[in-house]
C-alpha cells in the first residue's frame, strides 16, 4: 500500500521520484522489504484504525501494527496514533526524496528540489 500512496504523491507533485524508483532504491540498500501479509488480514486490521478516514493511512498503519514495524512518516496524526511511528525532523520529505532521486540517477550528490511545501504536516 505504501507503493500506491508514494505513486499518488508523485502524481500530484508532492514527490519528485516515482514510487517504483524509491522502493527499488531502498530495497537495494536493504532498508525496505515488501510486506507479504495477506491483504485480507491487513484490511481487517485496518477496520480498527478508526482515528482517520484516510484509507491509505488506515491500511499502512494496520500493516505496520500487524508486523510490529517502525513506520517512518511525517504525518503528525499517524505519529499520535501509532506508537512505533517516527520522523527525522531535521530533514524534510523533499530532502529525502532528492537524495533518493540522486541515488536512482546514479549521482553522488543529491538532486536539488525546488518545490515549495504545500502538504500537511
Amino acid at each position: 500500500m505504501v507503493i500506491l500512496e508514494l505513486q499518488y504523491l508523485f502524481e500530484v507533485g508532492r514527490l519528485t521520484v516515482a514510487a517504483e524508483a524509491i522502493i527499488s532504491t531502498l530495497q537495494r540498500a536493504g532498508s525496505v522489504h515488501i510486506c507479504d501479509l495477506p491483504f485480507d488480514d491487513v484490511a481487517r486490521a485496518a477496520l480498527q484504525e478508526t482515528w482517520t478516514r484516510d484509507p491509505f493511512d488506515r491500511i499502512i498503519v494496520a500493516q505496520a501494527r500487524l508486523r510490529g514495524a517502525v513506520l517512518i512518516t511525517k504525518d503528525r496524526l499517524i505519529r499520535e496514533h501509532y506508537e512505533r511511528a517516527a520522523w527525522a525532523r531535521s530533514r524534510s520529505v523533499y530532502a529525502v526524496t532528492a537524495d533518493l532521486a540522486g541515488s536512482v540517477a546514479g549521482n553522488r550528490r543529491p538532486v536539488g528540489n525546488d518545490r515549495r511545501r504545500f502538504g500537511r504536516s
